[in-house]
């Protein structure tokens, strides 16, 4: 008996998967209806590998990539680590580069979104069809596209780690489908809007100060407020300002960080208080030319502040904060989002013809009076909302909204795009597009005058 010549180590081969099938009594062998491909190679060091592919194409890459990986010395077997292990080694080893607050974030949406069965499988066992029937799953639990297509960067992004270190062929996840993106409807405040906001952030200020028995109040003011709609910082480079950013003789605010805050599990993280500093979302540093009522509206605040720390006294730990805690450290943020939802619904009340009615007291009136005067109150108050579309202002959409004012004003896009910090004109350019319009129509119009002041 001949023997049978053996395939050089180092190469391979692909075929259309068989498999084996009775017909008139025999075994016959013929190819998969599912039309998948095989592939097999014939490793340096003696070893044997096959695998499995949905198409020629896909089983052509797979053998290239693992005949490749071992000339290479990599890996040249897919992993038989689970996903949850390669889950944790690859959040404590390769994503310290990351901010406390993403690492923190992409925990809690593997603890929550990725179930059991799919960190129990072996990496060489994953495949597109696990990973889109997490998705699935996700979806018809009503999870929005958002958080939906989260999770699913964060398992690519794992899988993409793996592939380099030729833990897998392929990274099942790109091969999935997101779900379509919703884009949301802003809702943004016109300039007479803004003027009220302002004026009602003010007295939003002087009845705490009326309320308070020594007449202080907290940080959280129109000053505040002021610098979210007049310069468009991000709430979290605002809360991490200092005094020595601001050069009040130059008329200057330097953005050079953000705050970031932690809960429950992450509490500890950071300077182990429940927040720490960090750069800003873009790594770049940025020049705000102050307006008027920007500069106007911090000197006040100044002055606010310093009454304040001498009244509290040792109590207060200064850590030169602009907009400071009771005690000195950073502001709280669902603090500034409570202040932000009365200010906003005092506006809804002005703008549909109310007066914002004064606090509640239950002196004079009985509980159940009481309970019954609140729900009328409410009830104005979503129909006020609800009738103006101030229901879907978010405290971020100050920032919105003082880019759509200064583009309205004529201040070009690229001002617009260096003051917000964004990474490139594009982004600006794609969110503020409809203001970009009415821009343009009024450079039409302005072209036009020209042309018929000539004639």
């Amino acid at each position: 008996m001949s023997k049978t010549t053996p395939r050089p180590r180092g190469t391979g081969s692909v075929r259309p998967k068989m498999r084996v099938v009775v017909k008139n009594g025999r075994r016959v062998k013929t190819t998969d209806p599912t039309g998948r491909w095989s592939a097999r190679a014939y490793l340096a060091d003696g070893r044997y590998w096959k695998g499995t592919f949905a198409s020629e194409r896909e089983a052509k890459t797979g053998l290239a990539r693992i005949l490749g990986a071992k000339a290479d010395g990599q890996r040249t077997v897919p992993s038989a680590q689970r996903l949850g292990d390669w889950w944790e080694e690859w959040l404590s080893t390769f994503m310290t580069g990351k901010s406390a607050r993403s690492q923190h974030d992409i925990r809690a949406r593997g603890r929550r979104y990725l179930p059991k069965w799919l960190l129990a499988r072996p990496l060489a066992k994953l495949s597109p069809t696990d990973v889109q029937t997490v998705l699935n799953g996700m979806a018809e639990r009503g999870l929005s596209p958002t958080t939906i297509r989260m999770v699913r960067g964060d398992v690519r992004a794992a899988l993409n780690r793996a592939l380099k270190l030729g833990k897998v062929l392929r990274n099942v996840a790109t091969l999935t489908d997101p779900p379509k993106q919703v884009r949301r409807t802003y809702r943004w405040l016109t300039g007479e809007e803004a003027a009220l906001f302002l004026a009602e952030a003010e007295a939003n200020d002087a009845a705490r100060a009326a309320a308070s028995a020594d007449g202080l109040v907290d940080d959280v003011d129109a000053a505040l407020f002021t610098l979210l709609l007049m310069e468009g910082p991000r709430p979290g480079e605002l809360y991490a300002l200092r005094w020595d950013d601001w050069d009040e003789a130059a008329g200057t605010l330097q953005i050079r960080r953000a705050l970031e805050r932690f809960s429950g599990r992450a509490a500890s993280v950071g300077d182990g208080k429940g927040w720490a500093f960090k750069a800003t979302k873009t790594g770049k540093h940025t020049e705000l030319v102050l307006t008027a009522a920007s500069a106007r509206a911090l000197r006040t605040h100044r002055a606010r502040q310093r009454r304040l720390r001498l009244a509290l006294g040792p109590a207060y730990t200064d850590r030169k904060l602009i907009f400071a805690s009771a005690t000195g450290g950073p502001c709280n943020a669902d603090v500034v989002r409570d202040r932000f939802r009365q200010i906003v619904g005092a506006l809804a009340l002005r703008l549909t013809g109310q007066v914002p009615p004064p606090p509640l007291s239950l002196a004079g009136h009985s509980l159940a009076a009481h309970r019954a005067a609140k729900a009328t109150r409410a009830k104005a108050l979503r129909e006020a909302l609800a009738a103006t579309g101030l229901d879907r202002l978010r405290l971020y959409d100050l920032r919105h909204s003082s880019a759509s004012l200064g583009l309205a004003a004529g201040e070009d896009l690229k001002s617009v795009s260096e003051r917000l910090g964004h990474s490139t004109i594009t982004l600006t350019a794609n969110v503020y597009s409809h203001v970009a319009v009415a821009t343009k129509r009024r450079s039409a119009e302005a072209r036009d005058a020209l042309l018929t002041a000539s004639r």
